[in-house]
């Protein structure tokens, strides 16, 4: 059907049901109109548009070298390759923690090369039930040169960092095995709710505590069939095995159990032709799916909701409702119609295998596996409709594309995507060789999508920099209105450092302020009559709050990045006085709040309840400030408003903000507009 709507000539009219998907010609030209909408999108579409691209190209780049389990071989290299691995994994025990050992020894051998690549798939613990392998390399993807721009652009120093507590870069494999549930009635819902278990293994031994402390905190030790897991104590949460010191198998309690039955082997029912074998030979991502096990669960799917819709509508009728029920026939009926278009591609097939792989050119495979050769000429047939109809639209949706992102950062690397994406497409080639159909295309992944990316990368640092410089400015912004909070409460600013009622333990005004950014609780915990850096007081230091520090420092870190400039002159006079006594009052700043300075920008290694500032001597040389944004500072003035003070300010003017009283005249001109 799909391939007569396709290829459809102006003298044949296609049968009933694929004129039910052919518009009538007003409904095609009022669709065309609402295409040329001029409409501007949102920015928040625009980012989305250049997350979206970036996460594509991302994706299109991950990991490497073929796929195999402990018990076969399904990625074979060469000819020399395979009998090296057959005889290593013949020496391999076949069950037991020994097996796992083994197993992780001889992963260890697959470590990364120049060209980024490892060793095969591991695909151990896939049970035979398992509906589909999907299975990713990123520390291979990342260790290539042309992955340098994306981490870069998504990563930090230290690398593209996950849930797992490890970055990208240290995860060797990434895979996810599609585990039908056994229960029949869950099994008829099993393709619209998530199932499956995740396995993650580390480049290195890895305990990945930290993603366990927060998914698993309360874990119990299971044990079953000579082995063990843990499993959440609450209901049917979340349960993980740890076969060896780099791998995690993380899943429900029924899949980790199902997996751990499986063995270090697989017993899946791998496609095992020469042509499967050659697609996932280098291959960076792959998936696979029994397409067989599929069309089962979707007939059971079918099944459960007519069974729903006819309860629904008798129900309704004895009710004495009329109608209830008709959507779910008529959703029904729509979607059989849709599926009959395409289901050769899983009805008349036994197995379906995607494999990506990057190299000079970025390479894609799909093959299907059919039971017979008629089998395999429906499915070609599918196949070449749907490459008919992408290729008729590419131009259209291409257009449309670039009309969207036109003018924007992110339209370099949108039209280089679309240039590889028509690639692809031109390259296109379909085979069949008996009951095996394979679809292969290729791209260049030349110069010009790198210049789009380092483009990218550079308007994002760009974008990004300038975010945090304005969050940066209303943490300030925050502080300041704090400080009039305080004033209007005690009648001064507070004193840079404040004393207890001892008169002698100091503490610092970024504690003083606290109940006036909405941490009074926080300011209730801190024991002034302890030093800040007391047992109990060290409990607070590690609760800063977000206004205290500045959004490049680590979300972990402890240190202020918002300081006093503390001098004779300035408005934190560091004179000692009693609590109520110290500080000062609005109207003792004589050059007025708009021309001095309150708070500052500044890198320092300085914790943030520690009673410390940086200190101004006018006969010294002015302080270093700022350290977080190239070419300038943020600081807060006394009127409560935040400037941008570049590095090349005069030197006389920087001084005479930091003074409350020198009478120094101020000229706007000198300064960058406020913000």
């Amino acid at each position: 059907i799909l391939a007569d709507m396709a290829l459809r000539q102006s003298d044949r009219l296609a049968g009933w049901p694929a004129r039910a998907f052919l518009p009538t010609r007003g409904t095609f030209l009022r669709r065309i109109e609402m295409l040329r909408t001029t409409k501007q999108v949102p920015a928040a579409a625009s980012r989305r548009l250049c997350v979206a691209t970036v996460g594509v190209l991302v994706l299109a780049g991950l990991a490497a070298a073929g796929l195999r389990g402990s018990g076969g071989v399904l990625g074979q290299a060469a000819a020399a390759q395979a009998e090296d691995e057959s005889r290593s994994r013949a020496a391999q025990p076949q069950a037991g923690r020994d097996a796992d050992a083994a197993r992780g020894a001889d992963a260890a051998q697959g470590t990364l090369t120049a060209e980024g690549r490892v060793g095969a798939f591991d695909t151990s613990y896939v049970p035979a039930e398992a509906l589909g392998f999907i299975a990713v390399r990123p520390a291979a993807i990342l260790a290539r040169p042309e992955m340098k721009p994306f981490i870069e652009l998504l990563g930090s120093e230290g690398g593209v960092q996950t849930p797992l507590g490890l970055p990208l870069q240290e995860i060797e494999q990434l895979s996810f095995t599609l585990i039908p549930p056994l229960q029949p009635e869950r099994r008829s819902q099993a393709l619209f709710l998530p199932f499956g278990a995740m396995t993650a293994r580390a480049t290195r031994a890895h305990d990945f505590r930290e993603f366990l402390q927060k998914a698993a905190p309360d874990a119990v030790r299971i044990p079953t069939m000579g082995r063990e897991f843990f499993r959440s104590r609450e209901g049917e949460g979340l349960a993980y095995f740890r076969p060896d010191d780099r791998t995690l198998v993380v899943g429900s309690v029924q899949d980790i159990a199902r997996m751990i039955g499986a063995g270090p082997g697989t017993t899946w029912r791998w496609p095992s032709d020469d042509a499967t074998a050659a697609a996932l030979t280098g291959a960076h991502y792959v998936t696979l799916v029994d397409t067989a096990l599929f069309k089962s669960l979707l007939e059971q799917a079918e099944a459960e909701a007519t069974l729903q819709s006819v309860r629904a509508r008798r129900e309704a009728e004895r009710a004495g409702l009329r109608g209830v029920g008709l959507p779910w026939y008529a959703a029904m009926a729509q979607m059989k119609l849709l599926q009959a278009a395409y289901s050769p591609l899983w009805e008349q097939t036994k197995s379906i295998t995607f494999a990506l792989k990057l190299g000079e050119e970025l390479s894609v495979e799909w093959l299907f596996d059919s039971e017979n050769e008629a089998d395999g000429q429906a499915v070609r047939r599918t196949i070449d409709a749907l490459l008919t109809l992408a290729r008729n639209m590419s131009a259209s949706a291409a257009e449309m594309a670039r009309q969207e992102a036109a003018g924007r950062a992110e339209e370099p690397l949108l039209v280089a995507v679309l240039k590889l994406a028509q690639e692809l497409l031109d390259n296109a080639k379909l085979e069949q060789d008996g009951a095996h159909v394979r679809l292969a295309t290729s791209g260049s992944l030349g110069g010009e999508q790198a210049n789009a990316v380092a483009a990218l990368t550079e308007s994002v640092k760009a974008a990004r920099a300038a975010a945090r410089r304005t969050q940066s400015m209303n943490n300030l912004k925050q502080i300041a209105l704090a400080f009039h909070n305080y004033h209007d409460v005690y009648g001064r600013f507070p004193p840079a450092v404040l004393y207890g009622e001892d008169g002698k333990t100091p503490h610092s005004w970024r504690v003083a302020i606290l109940p006036f950014i909405e941490q009074a609780r926080l300011y209730e915990q801190y024991r002034f009559n302890e030093p800040w850096d007391s047992e109990h007081n060290r409990t607070i230091l590690a609760q800063i709050p977000d206004v205290y520090r500045h959004p490049d420092e680590p979300s972990d870190g402890t240190n202020a990045s918002y300081f006093a400039l503390v001098g004779e002159k300035t408005v934190f006079t560091g004179a000692k006085a009693p609590r109520n006594e110290a500080g000062t009052r609005v109207s003792q700043i004589t050059d007025g709040t708009s021309n001095t300075l309150l708070v500052v920008e500044a890198k320092r290694q300085i914790p943030w309840t520690k009673p410390e500032d940086i200190p101004f001597d006018p006969g010294n040389e002015l302080p270093k400030l700022g350290g977080y944004t190239e070419g300038g500072f943020n600081a807060a003035l006394c009127d409560g408003s935040v400037r941008f003070l570049s590095n090349a300010i005069q030197e006389t003017v920087l001084r005479a903000l930091i003074t409350r009283g020198g009478g120094e005249p101020i000229r706007y001109e000198d300064l960058e507009p406020r913000r």
